[in-house]
C-alpha cells in the first residue's frame, strides 16, 4: 500500500525527510509529500536542490503566536 500524500518531518530520529521521500518515490512518483520543519528557507533550498522539488512554499510560523 502507497500513501496518495505524507506528511514528514525533515529531521527524524533515525534519518531524514528526504530518505522517507526517496523511497515513497521508488514505490510511486506521485506521491504528494508535504514537509514540515523549523528551518524555514535553509531548508526549502536543501529540498529543492536535494530533490529537484517543482514547488516550495516557506511559512515561518512565529512559535510565541503558537
Amino acid at each position: 500500500m502507497v500513501p496518495d500524500a505524507a506528511i514528514v518531518d525533515y529531521r527524524l530520529p533515525d534519518g531524514t525527510g528526504i530518505e522517507v521521500a526517496e523511497r515513497l518515490a521508488m514505490r510511486d512518483p506521485a506521491t504528494s509529500i508535504l514537509f514540515v520543519s523549523g528551518h524555514g528557507e535553509e531548508l526549502a533550498d536543501k529540498l529543492a536542490a536535494e530533490l529537484g522539488a517543482d514547488k516550495i512554499r516557506v511559512n515561518v510560523i512565529n512559535p510565541d503566536a503558537v
